[in-house]
């Protein structure tokens, strides 16, 4: 509630997480960053009410810093993205253990070598935050599966 009240911008609220995927109607892949304790299995709820209603469960990577919380949707069939805040050298066991979909890698830590393991592995590999079409390129040729950024527009492939 207290969250709700606040604006989010020009008179604007802070959507909820339901209001969100209403509005992306599975136009697109939604990544959900689960941001604090308890928060898995309440997210786990909403969206397996969203996939009886016909979205996939490919429609969705839920992603935390948070183990224990992506510890919770092991076997839920969800995605699951296991961030990294510094270097991702050592993911493989975090990444099996909770059974992870894709790796999300800060720009700064991110290299050729870095990628054609975790895709050796089994999995994808996101970058997170790219704001400049340089780095979007430079990205793109080191074959990445994707960018999180605040500049959609900038990337066109």
């Amino acid at each position: 509630a207290q969250l709700r009240s606040l604006d989010a911008g020009k008179g604007e609220k802070i959507p909820l997480l339901s209001e969100v995927l209403d509005t992306v109607n599975r136009r697109a892949m939604v990544n959900i960053e689960l941001k604090g304790p308890r928060t898995a299995i309440p997210v786990l709820a909403l969206l397996r009410e969203y996939i009886a209603a016909g979205w996939s469960p490919q429609d969705f990577i839920v992603s935390s810093f948070r183990r224990l919380e992506l510890g919770q949707l092991r076997g839920s069939g969800l995605r699951v993205g296991v961030l990294f805040a510094r270097s991702a050298r050592r993911f493989r066991p975090i990444a099996t253990r909770l059974g992870a979909w894709s790796v999300h890698v800060p720009l700064a830590h991110v290299n050729p070598r870095l990628v054609a393991r975790i895709h050796d592995d089994g999995r994808k590999v996101f970058v997170y935050t790219v704001n400049t079409r340089a780095a979007m390129e430079r990205l793109d040729a080191m074959g990445v599966d994707g960018f999180f950024t605040d500049f959609p527009d900038r990337w066109t492939a």
